[in-house]
Formats: structure tokens, C-alpha cells, sequence
């Protein structure tokens, strides 16, 4: 993956994070058939947040106010609070429910993101909005929110 710049610095990152609820955690994965969290498995979703533009840390107020203007602009959908990350790299997310890919990936540009998820059941999209470039993955659960197959 030479020559990608975010894209090589921050895959690795992203495949090593853990999104969604406290209670229903999942990551991404390249393997098919895995559990993932009761959320992802119907509808079209999306996995946004405006914290930490461009993969820098910001100061707690500044994220804190960039994600309220995130929340305005997705007046009208639904979503879940959700968490990315842990530690350090904890950033306040949502879950929209019924997001278009577009629509993702354009306000993945407008708050200065490196990626944005989006998702249509287990299937899972890492997608990377300095190029628009999608990467087909699934999700896979990290917590007991998951039913028997």
C-alpha cells in the first residue's frame, strides 16, 4: 500500500480499532461469517464522529464541539451514540442508521476525517475520504452482543 499517504499511515489503525456501543463493541476483518453486533445486521448504517481531524489529537472542547455540529448536520436520521477507539485514541462517534455511502463519505470530508465507516448488514466499508477509495470488509463482534447463528 505505498504511495496512499493516510491510507498507509492509518490502516493499520483503523483494522485495530474497536467501534460501536459500550455494549456491543465490533471490529473490522477481512474473514466472512463472524458475529457482529445486533446493529449491523439489517439495514444500512454508518460509523461517524468529528473528533481528532485529520488523525491529529485535539483539545476535549474542540472535538466535543465539532461532534455537536456533526450531530446538527445529521438532523432528521437516526443513530446510536457510539465510542471508536479506547485510551488515548477514545473518540465519541454515531451509529446512523440509513445513511447513504455518499452522504458518509461527504460529511467524512467536511469535518476533516481520514475514513469513514459504512456498512449494509455484516458487510463493512473502510472508506477513505482523501481518495474516496472503498475497502470491502465485515464486521466482527467483540462483546456478548451477539445471537447464535
Amino acid at each position: 500500500m505505498t504511495g496512499r499517504g493516510p491510507e498507509n499511515t492509518f490502516r493499520a489503525a483503523f483494522l485495530a480499532t474497536d467501534y460501536g456501543t459500550p455494549n456491543a463493541r465490533f471490529r473490522l476483518t477481512p474473514v466472512r461469517g463472524s458475529p457482529s453486533p445486533l446493529f449491523a445486521r439489517a439495514e444500512r448504517w454508518a460509523v461517524l464522529t468529528a473528533y481528532n481531524p485529520g488523525g491529529r489529537q485535539q483539545a476535549r472542547q474542540a472535538n466535543e464541539d465539532a461532534q455537536h455540529k456533526l450531530e446538527e448536520r445529521l438532523f432528521g436520521f437516526s443513530y446510536l451514540p457510539g465510542i471508536n477507539g479506547e485510551g488515548a485514541w477514545t473518540e465519541a462517534s454515531m451509529i446512523v442508521s440509513g445513511l447513504p455511502l455518499h452522504s458518509a463519505l461527504r460529511l467524512g470530508r467536511e469535518f476533516a476525517q481520514v475514513a469513514v465507516l459504512h456498512g449494509s448488514g455484516q458487510r463493512a466499508a473502510l472508506v477513505w475520504c482523501a481518495s474516496g477509495r472503498v475497502e470491502r470488509l465485515w464486521t466482527s463482534a467483540c462483546s456478548s452482543d451477539t445471537e447464535p447463528r
